[in-house]
């Protein structure tokens, strides 16, 4: 059988199938929930992700306040700096995948 041949009967097919309408708005609809959800969600944990940041982005500083104070050692601040910044690393990797709709 030739190639056409069988392409036409595809497309007579494809033509043939159809859905109800009624069916196509409950489902247009559905998708559209689905898009808002999944938007919403991303954008509340964006949101949690920022605030957790800025409260690292806060005690960095602090950290740094006393540092300046002397009131802890170098290795002290070394330490703690470092674990606060690979957080805040971990944070803006996590915000950018919910950024892309990843996460």
């Amino acid at each position: 059988m030739p190639e056409s041949e069988v392409l036409a009967q595809i497309k007579a097919l494809l033509k043939s199938i159809q859905m109800p309408e009624q069916l196509l708005g409950v489902l247009l609809e559905h998708m559209k929930a689905s898009h808002v959800a999944k938007n919403k969600f991303h954008l509340g944990a964006i949101a949690g992700l920022r605030r957790e940041y800025d409260q690292t982005r806060e005690r960095l500083a602090t950290l740094l306040d006393l540092r300046l104070d002397k009131s802890i050692t170098d290795n002290e601040y070394d330490k703690k700096a470092r674990e606060l910044k690979e957080h805040q690393l971990e944070l803006t990797i996590r915000i950018e995948q919910h950024q892309k709709g990843d996460g």
